[in-house]
């Protein structure tokens, strides 16, 4: 009976483990993903406002 419930234990911290590992690369990735976004949406506002400014000369 105790091994098998020990055995049930060190499968629930290893399931528990991988979670939390599984949760810590989402977030991660989406934080890369905003960035990117965010990037991405910086070079296009000011690739914008050069050509306003090209062409009001």
């Amino acid at each position: 009976m105790t091994t098998t419930v020990i055995i049930i234990q060190i499968i629930v911290k290893i399931i528990i483990t991988i979670v939390i590992i599984i949760i810590i690369i989402i977030t991660i990735i989406i934080i890369i993903i905003i960035i990117i976004v965010t990037i991405i949406i910086i070079i296009i506002i000011i690739i914008i406002i050069i050509i306003i400014i090209i062409n009001n000369k």
